[in-house]
């Protein structure tokens, strides 16, 4: 694989910068600017030279502490691809997936949540609460297999409805399984 600085993404014909047109968007001076997007995944490589003072906070919801390291790489590609496309933005970092991509049952605060990613939706709500001025995009790509009948009931869905309802913007992976069997977060009412 071809490994490129933020300069030469812009410049390179190929690049998934251009094939999502990013630079219409770019002319017209907005690159993220004023927005906050907490990347909910398997944490972000902090010595990537790519994300440096990029990165404005993290935890990691699996192991109850500060260090969001990803020891999978799915996060780490999500967030390369959100800061090509929008290298203005303001990242958070929720290590909700552990190194297997699996959300855990947590112990940060024992019997208060049923696993990281409610852990997770919880903390950004109260982050959204404590800076009413930002623009939150939650980024969520991942999903798990659920009966459509149990969707708007499970926990997640109902973490979904409360960040909705705070102002968040939601947006989920529709898995690539190619089926069409609903996944949560992205079966979720309200998630784009």
């Amino acid at each position: 694989a071809q490994v490129l600085t933020a300069g030469e993404l812009e410049d390179n014909q190929r690049s998934s910068v251009q094939k999502l047109s990013a630079q219409i968007a770019w002319q017209n001076e907005f690159k993220g600017q004023g927005v906050t997007i907490a990347i909910f995944d398997s944490g972000i490589d902090q010595g990537h030279p790519y994300f440096t003072d990029r990165i404005n906070q993290g935890f990691n919801f699996t192991e109850c502490n500060d260090n969001f390291s990803d020891q999978h790489g799915h996060g780490t590609h999500i967030a390369g691809i959100i800061a090509s496309m929008a290298p203005d933005v303001k990242i958070l970092t929720f290590k909700v997936l552990n190194h297997q991509k699996n959300h855990v049952s947590t112990e940060c605060t024992p019997g208060q949540y049923l696993n990281s990613i409610s852990a997770g939706f919880d903390h950004i709500v109260r982050y959204a609460e404590q800076n009413p001025e930002e623009k939150i995009i939650i980024n969520a790509s991942f999903g798990q297999l659920l009966a459509a009948q149990n969707i708007e009931n499970h926990t997640t869905c109902q973490k979904v409805r409360t960040a909705i309802e705070k102002g968040i913007t939601v947006v989920a992976a529709a898995m690539n399984n190619n089926d069409d069997r609903p996944r949560i977060p992205a079966a979720c009412e309200g998630v784009i």
